[in-house]
């Protein structure tokens, strides 16, 4: 609707939303389209329904996730307000489309990682608050201990981890590059809680640069945030997000 029809390419899946608030229907929109689902203008064909309660879907779709105020969460149900966590593992397990139970985004961020008693300027290109993916001018090994320094919103983090997966780069680019996937080990909760927020902020502040302001302020009041998500929304956009 607001923010124009999305479009598909044959990996994504297509998730169709019902919902008598306009407000609602603009940020989930944005959202789902951040985390890779395409959302048609009208929602036949679509491999998951998200209905709110009230509303009457088509027929023809067994996979309807319902947004209810009635306290009963289940499998196909979630509680209104909701919280992102729980609304990205449903679509998740509805679609098929990712068992991962932790928001995973796609960022630019500068970083410094500790290895092998060096420390190297990367960039990361993939974030949650359980791990991260990044470039790396050389290859590392599975199990290889890492620390990673980044810098969040003006506030250093320090992450301790581990790698996971490397994909050698050389062989196709002659570079000798990798990427790397690399899981935080022992996470303090408030660096976990850190990292939770930031995500969820990143994630709401691209749809707010695309939703009339009324209107996001609107569809917050069906999100369940974290205060700290809820003042820095409340703050002058700037830049690019």
């Amino acid at each position: 609707m607001l923010l124009g029809p999305a479009s598909c390419s044959p990996s994504e899946k297509r998730i169709g939303i019902i919902a008598r608030s306009e407000a609602l229907d603009a940020l989930l929109r944005g959202l789902l389209a951040q985390w890779h689902y395409a959302v048609p203008e009208q929602p036949v064909g679509t491999d998951v329904l998200l209905v709110e309660e009230g509303c009457l879907p088509p027929g023809g779709n067994d996979r309807i996730l319902w947004l209810t105020r009635s306290g009963a969460e289940g499998s196909n149900r979630l509680n209104l307000p909701l919280q992102p966590e729980a609304l990205w593992r449903q679509l998740g397990k509805l679609s098929r489309n990712s068992l991962r139970n932790h928001i995973r985004i796609t960022v630019q961020l500068p970083a410094t990682l500790r290895a092998r008693s060096e420390y190297i300027s990367i960039q990361i290109s993939s974030l949650s608050d359980l791990g991260t993916r990044f470039d790396f001018p050389r290859e590392l090994v599975n199990g290889e201990q890492l620390t990673l320094h980044m810098v969040l919103e003006g506030e250093g983090l320090a992450l301790d981890g581990r790698v996971i997966y490397v994909i050698p780069r050389g062989d196709a680019e002659g570079t000798g590059r990798s990427e790397v996937g690399m899981i935080f080990d022992r996470t303090p909760p408030e660096k976990r809680n850190r990292l939770r927020e930031y995500i969820i902020w990143r994630c709401l502040d691209v749809v707010r640069r695309q939703v009339p302001k009324p209107l996001f302020v609107k569809g917050l009041e069906f999100f369940q945030l974290p205060q700290a998500v809820l003042r820095r929304l409340e703050e002058p956009v700037i830049g690019n997000p």
